[in-house]
């Protein structure tokens, strides 16, 4: 059990390394080596490393709206949510055309019940990318909550229409429910 898993996590941080190393020589060098790093990190579950990773990033090129991004997703994932909401935030300074980070804000806020917050940043990601069926669905979720049944299905068909599956299964509920 406990070789096992020790054995598949260094398995893992080698392949991330030597992933990380290959990738940066081709987007930018070291200047991105620890961007890359940290990202993958992250998508592997590895928080605290993808953190420590993100953070050098950050001193290297403080304006990487990246770092500071992939940094937003570990801190949610460590439970370090106000932490998460300055990252994403500092991100969307840098970079204001980035739909991911409003996509992250209205989906902490949702977390939070704080749905015209919520609102506002998916309302925001959807301006910049208005085939995201991701950020339509979480909309037609709080319309859904805030009782606005109409809205609620036209954004949950058109989350569903753009391919966001549970959207299409959430979709039947709401008829239903509406019908009612």
């Amino acid at each position: 059990g406990d070789v096992y898993k020790r054995q598949v996590r260094e398995h893992v941080e080698a392949a991330v390394t030597q992933f990380s190393v290959g990738r940066s020589a081709q987007v930018g060098g070291k200047k991105d080596r620890h961007l890359i790093t940290g990202k993958t990190l992250v998508q592997k579950g590895a928080y605290a490393k993808g953190l420590e990773a993100l953070d050098i990033a950050i001193q290297v090129n403080p304006d990487s709206y990246e770092a500071h991004f992939w940094r937003g997703r570990a801190l949610v994932k460590t439970g370090r949510v106000d932490d998460a909401i300055a990252a994403f935030e500092t991100a969307i300074k840098l970079n204001p055309r980035y739909s991911y980070a409003y996509d992250n804000l209205g989906w902490i806020h949702i977390r939070r019940s704080e749905y015209d917050i919520s609102l506002d940043y998916l309302n925001r990601s959807l301006a910049l990318r208005p085939e995201n069926g991701w950020a339509f669905y979480n909309r037609g979720r709080i319309h859904f909550q805030s009782g606005r049944r109409e809205k609620a299905l036209q954004d949950t068909e058109t989350a569903c229409r753009l391919g966001f599956g549970k959207a299409c299964q959430v979709l039947k509920r709401y008829h239903r429910e509406t019908q009612s």
